[in-house]
């Protein structure tokens, strides 16, 4: 962490040395961060793929290696993972989306869903899109926010429903 935290503190410093603000310095820390965060849990969710792989039941056959685009609270991640057949039903899985609950045929991450419908309650859903595009550096659309709050109610409405 030490070494993480060094490398920050020489990058900060080139940057504080190119400008006078003090906001952008900020700014661009946030980014980098973010940028290390989604890189590290990109990687980590890689090997954990693999760890499944070989810890797999055997009658799991890997159908292919598919990849999508993920929004989560720290920007957009691009992850790959394996698809498998059942043998005894033919049916397909990807057990990582499974093991890390990442709703199927989704843009974006339970997380970012429950992040971004939290803001857009108190505010505005152009406000959430304008302070997740300041923080991560990626605009994200009223839609996709408006879309968000909707899966976070009808979650909630079931839970008060079984409960």
């Amino acid at each position: 962490m030490d070494e993480i935290v060094s490398l920050c503190k020489d990058v900060c410093l080139q940057k504080l040395r190119d400008t006078e603000d003090f906001s952008q310095v900020e700014h661009f820390a946030l980014q980098l961060m973010n940028s290390c965060v989604i890189d590290g849990l990109s990687q980590a969710l890689a090997e954990f793929d693999q760890v499944l792989y070989e810890e797999r039941d055997q009658g799991l056959y890997v159908k292919d290696r598919i990849s999508r685009t993920l929004i989560t609270t720290v920007g957009p991640m691009r992850i790959t993972r394996r698809r498998y057949v059942n043998s005894e039903n033919s049916d397909t899985v990807c057990l990582l989306d499974e093991i890390c609950d990442l709703p199927e045929r989704s843009r974006v991450s339970n997380g970012f869903s429950e992040m971004i419908s939290s803001v857009a309650a108190v505010s505005s859903v152009r406000a959430a899109c304008g302070l997740y595009g300041f923080y991560t550096g990626v605009t994200v659309s009223p839609s996709t926010v408006f879309a968000c709050g909707s899966r976070d109610d009808q979650c909630a409405c079931k839970l008060r429903a079984a409960g």
